[in-house]
C-alpha cells in the first residue's frame, strides 16, 4: 500500500470557516441539508466502511477532526487495472477531497475527537456500493475460495472452490 503524505486528490480550504445558507424551496435530505449533501460523523477510531458511487463523483470537506482518506485507484500498467492502487492521505480540519465516480474509498477517523463530514455529490440520487455489500452477494463457496486466492502478475487468478 503507498502511503502519501498528500494527495493530488486533497486540497486545503482557503476560508477557515464555513457558512451555511438555506434555501427553503429545495429538497431536503438529512440534518436539514439539500439533496445531494451528506453530514456524517465518524466516532474516534472508526472508519466509513470502503464503498464506491457508480454513478456520481464526490467532493467531501473536513469540518472538524482528523482521519485518513483511503483512494482506491487503478493502475493503468496493468492488464486488468481494477483496484489495485491504494493511496491514503491524511486528511484534516478545513480540507476538501475529490473522489471520482467509480472510485472505491473510505474514511478512517484517527484522532481523538469526532470527525465530521460534509459530502455532496454531482447527482441528487446516487447509489452507493460497499465492498461489504458486494462480498454478502457472493456465494458462501465462491467467497471462500476468493478469500484464499492471491493475483498474479495483474491477473485474475482462476482458483478452485467447494462446489458443496
Amino acid at each position: 500500500m503507498a502511503t502519501l503524505t498528500k494527495s493530488p486528490f486533497v486540497s486545503e480550504l482557503s476560508s477557515k470557516s464555513l457558512s451555511t445558507t438555506s434555501f427553503p424551496d429545495l429538497p431536503k435530505l438529512q440534518d436539514g441539508l439539500p439533496a445531494g449533501m451528506q453530514r456524517i460523523i465518524i466516532p474516534s477510531g472508526h472508519l466509513l466502511t470502503p464503498h464506491l458511487h457508480p454513478d456520481t463523483n464526490e467532493t467531501t470537506i473536513c469540518l472538524r477532526g482528523s482521519g485518513v482518506v483511503g483512494i482506491i485507484q487503478p493502475d493503468v500498467t496493468k492488464e486488468n487495472p481494477i483496484g489495485t492502487n491504494i493511496i491514503e492521505s491524511d486528511f484534516n480540519e478545513n480540507e476538501v477531497v475529490f473522489l471520482p465516480q467509480g472510485y472505491p474509498h473510505y474514511f478512517k477517523n484517527t484522532g481523538s475527537e469526532e470527525m465530521e463530514l460534509l459530502l455532496t455529490f454531482e447527482n441528487y440520487d446516487f447509489n452507493i456500493i460497499t465492498i461489504a455489500d458486494i462480498l454478502e452477494d457472493l456465494p458462501t463457496n465462491v467467497f471462500e475460495a476468493a478469500d484464499k486466492s492471491k493475483s498474479e502478475a495483474g491477473r485474475s487468478p482462476i482458483i478452485p472452490y467447494n462446489s458443496n
